[in-house]
């Protein structure tokens, strides 16, 4: 689909013209030594009728050459251009233009970009995605309890105050804790490692990056709490027992208000599969 543009103009950057603007808003701007052109330059080897611009009816903007003394576009000589934001156009030994224009968006095109904003921000920050999986989740585990007609009310091992004070002292504890430097020689695969975020908190003593990483970290954190608790209302302690699992590697660290937790139920639930 060719570029359809809007604010387009020629900008001289050198030459006698420097520093001048040139709005482009006729069908047809033509450029050279003749004082009737659109845009008079001066200077050797410009012709009388040097070049044109052309605004097609498709919404792409074309240069012409029309003179023997040649026309550069991007140190190039053409006889026709498409021209595109940022090209240069030389007319005669020192005029330079520089191609200056905005596109316009299709509506397919805007609602790509739109889409590609949202991507693009859940990439940026990893906290949204994670919000929005609690949510989801938090809708899926209200929608179980009414269907099995069980009482949120009911003890399913956490509470939501003691989880949130568990995950506030996590917090707490690890934008206190000292820099180790016996961590430095781990090795981390950011891909793989659960771990990877609580050991760069270790290793890092830029309390900014710190704070950042641990949106990040107790974000996730969360949200396998959540999981996890919703897996032992639906009486599957298998499933369960995997994100406690994972919430360990999330923060290796026994003294973690959060591993505390997370070892409390594992030794809970093995123990009621054992006497089951």
């Amino acid at each position: 689909m060719p570029n359809i543009y809007k604010k387009i103009s020629l900008v001289a950057v050198s030459g006698e013209l420097k520093g001048k603007r040139f709005k482009i808003k006729d069908e047809l701007t033509t450029l050279g030594s003749e004082k009737s052109c659109s845009i008079t330059v001066p200077g050797q080897k410009v012709g009388p009728i040097h070049a044109e611009l052309l605004l097609k009816t498709s919404g792409e903007v074309e240069l012409r050459n029309k003179s023997h003394w040649g026309t550069l576009v991007n140190q190039a000589r053409c006889d026709i251009e498409t021209l595109r934001p940022d090209d240069t156009i030389q007319i005669g030994e020192t005029t330079l233009f520089r191609f200056e224009a905005t596109p316009v968006k299709s509506k397919t095109q805007a609602s790509d970009s739109e889409n590609k904003g949202i991507l693009g921000l859940l990439k940026q920050y990893p906290g949204a995605s994670i919000g929005i999986g609690i949510y989801l989740l938090m809708m899926l585990a209200i929608g179980l309890v009414l269907s099995t007609g069980k009482s949120t009310s009911a003890d399913s091992g956490l509470s939501q105050a003691y989880l949130q004070e568990a995950l506030d002292g996590t917090r707490a504890y690890l934008l206190e804790i000292t820099p180790d430097e016996s961590a430095l020689t781990l090795p981390i695969d950011q891909r793989a490692d659960r771990g990877a975020r609580y050991f760069a908190i270790t290793r890092s003593s830029d309390k900014a990056e710190r704070s950042a990483l641990l949106d990040e970290l107790m974000g996730d954190l969360e949200y396998r709490f959540f999981l996890a608790w919703a897996l032992e209302r639906q009486d599957n302690p298998l499933g369960a027992l995997d994100q406690y699992e994972y919430i360990l590697a999330l923060v290796p660290d026994a003294n973690a208000a959060t591993t505390k937790v997370a070892n409390w139920r594992i030794n809970t639930i093995n123990s009621q599969v054992t006497n089951d």
